[in-house]
């Protein structure tokens, strides 16, 4: 069968634009490396600006009791200051949301391939031909949502090499609050999800994780470190008898599109977690480039036009954002420039404030096309 869209990665990017272009009529297959829905490394807190979109792709949150977060602690070993947060955000796991938004998408029809590997892409006159490990397909249009890296569209390696570590965990957490707790080498993001679970996810740089020896051993120096992150830890229990891992965490910039295949979602460029906001981020751009498609599938748009209409679109909504949240992640792990944050934002909740709003966005469903 020749599909309109082809969309390799099944993450929330790719989920929701294949859902979105399933809901306008369009042949859609998705195909996805691993097996699905799996538990991911994400901190699991969610931007209220993506709310309504998940409603009206048809996910149920009004329904899932969920966690609504209003409220954000910064801590490093000797300081900690709490925050409101203007928009907020709303807890929930990546397992629950991808498994929802997977039911949704095989009900309008989306083609779903799972651990089927994508090996390389044929462009040509008509459009593209995937080859993958079970065979291939072909489509109109295709769209790479594969996460950071990808054997279809290879990054330089980074100098320095991050370490994403993830724990879900149940105890007392206030279920309004997002700590984020500073340390030697990294940082650590704690928030509640469904179910009165926590989730404890953190970001080191591996050379830390090397000198711990192991992860508990890493974890026991966080905790004599920072003092606020090890009382939240005395209170809460491991759900999992090991943690998820995942290494060589990219953050170098990226392109909108390679060799004609449209990109989002990490494929396009990623927030620093610190911000909270990567998930939004993806949803979004899901939601920009099927405005676009749509665009180009009225004629209003030729393909070319359609190329650049998204890259201008994706620099609008996110390049600020996601250069300024790298700007910030730069002074966590690194204590005396987090304490020298710490007490300007205490001096100055504007400035706290004013940095929160330029990470985050707007309603998505606010957004046009010109």
């Amino acid at each position: 069968m020749r599909y309109d869209l082809a969309v390799i990665g099944g993450g929330l990017a790719g989920l929701s634009l294949a859902i979105l272009q399933a809901k306008a009529g369009r042949q859609v297959v998705l195909l996805e490396q691993k097996k699905y829905p799996a538990h991911k490394v994400c901190g699991e807190y969610i931007s209220l600006e993506s709310w309504a979109f998940l409603e009206q792709l048809g996910v149920p949150l009004s329904d899932w009791d969920l966690p609504i977060i209003q409220r954000l602690q910064l801590t490093a070993p000797a300081r900690s200051l709490d925050l409101p947060l203007d928009l907020g955000g709303f807890g929930v796991s990546r397992y629950q949301l991808e498994m929802e938004l997977l039911a949704l998408a095989k009900a309008l029809g989306v083609q779903v391939e799972v651990e089927t590997k994508v090996l390389d892409i044929t462009r040509h006159a008509e459009g593209f031909e995937l080859r993958h490990s079970a065979g291939t397909v072909e489509a109109r249009q295709a769209a790479g949502s594969w996460g950071r890296r990808s054997v279809l569209h290879p990054q330089p390696v980074q100098k320095r090499n991050y370490v994403g570590i993830k724990w879900h965990l149940e105890g007392p957490l206030p279920a309004d609050l997002i700590a984020l707790h500073n340390f030697s080498g990294g940082y650590a993001g704690m928030s509640r999800i469904e179910a009165g679970k926590s989730c404890f996810c953190y970001l080191v740089d591996s050379r830390k994780l090397r000198e711990a020896g192991s992860i508990p051993a890493l974890e026991a120096s966080m905790r004599r470190e920072n003092k606020f992150l090890d009382a939240a830890l005395q209170q809460l229990q491991p759900l999992w008898e090991q943690p998820l891992t995942i290494s060589q965490l990219s953050f170098s910039p990226k392109a909108t599109a390679h060799a004609g295949v449209f990109l989002l979602g990490d494929a396009a460029g990623s927030i620093a977690p610190l911000t909270g906001n990567g998930m939004s981020m993806a949803m979004h751009a899901a939601y920009l480039l099927h405005l676009v498609l749509q665009k180009q599938a009225e004629g209003s748009l030729s393909p070319a036009q359609a190329y650049a209409s998204y890259d201008r679109l994706w620099k609008a909504h996110f390049a600020r954002r996601t250069q300024l949240s790298h700007r910030i992640q730069h002074l966590f792990g690194r204590n005396t420039l987090t304490h020298g944050l710490l007490a300007a934002v205490a001096a100055s909740p504007f400035l706290g404030r004013q940095l929160m709003k330029l990470t985050h966005g707007r309603d998505i469903l606010h957004s046009k096309i010109d």
